[in-house]
């Protein structure tokens, strides 16, 4: 498909990558841990390099045909997302007011909501900023401990205002340490933004507003 752009005349080839090719270390030292991590970082360093197999130094002799945006896309989450996503199931828990079973969530991670990660990829298409590795998130990292404990907190405010319940903010039905993490372990996500964000771009979407959104949705479907 790639060779097939460049006979094209393709313009952009837009990669949809994600953290799995960090793995569990850097952009500047990626260490992939599952097959599916060493396969995207095997591919995108193949888009990088021009199609030539290998990672180009940065410069190049003449502007290739068409530019490769490598997007390391970072923990997604909105409405229309699949329901099993680690989002939709906290806020699916916390309106039935079911209890759930969690990794550690120690780990240091970063959200940003769909319609801001389509934004995002419009500003660098309109910026024409050319080939590159572009992570695509918010600049705001922290433990996913403390993204879950917000989106239960969130969840019990809008159930007291759309049924006047009052619900315990000292009690919680999630249960950290019970689940093991994925294949790829406790990663954290170290997202390099600052080449986003110092060229112009801002979220227009809080995490409080994507999760409110998202109960709001899902309690419409309830009744």
């Amino acid at each position: 498909f790639y060779q097939w752009g460049l006979q094209s005349g393709v313009k952009y080839f837009l990669f949809a990558g994600s953290q799995a090719e960090y793995g569990r270390g850097s952009r500047e030292n990626p260490e992939p841990v599952s097959a599916y991590g060493k396969a995207k970082l095997s591919f995108s360093r193949y888009g990088l390099s021009g199609g030539k197999g290998k990672e180009s130094s940065g410069f190049q002799e003449q502007e290739p045909q068409m530019a490769f945006l490598d997007l390391r896309i970072f923990s997604i989450y909105g409405i229309g997302d699949h329901e099993t996503t680690l989002v939709q199931s906290l806020v699916q828990a916390v309106l039935a007011g079911q209890s759930m079973d969690l990794s550690p969530c120690s780990q240091m991670w970063n959200f940003m909501e769909a319609r801001d990660l389509a934004r995002a990829i419009a500003f660098l298409l309109k910026g024409g900023f050319g080939s590159g590795t572009y992570d695509l998130c918010s600049q705001d990292s922290r433990p996913l401990k403390y993204y879950v404990l917000e989106i239960e907190s969130l969840g019990k405010a809008f159930l007291e205002k759309k049924e006047g319940k009052t619900l315990s903010t000292s009690s919680s039905l999630l249960r950290f340490g019970e689940r093991a993490s994925n294949a790829e372990g406790p990663v954290d996500l170290k997202p390099s933004v600052k080449d986003l964000y110092d060229r112009g771009f801002q979220e227009k979407i809080s995490f409080s507003q994507g999760i409110e959104e998202l109960y709001q949705h899902f309690y419409q479907k309830r009744v």
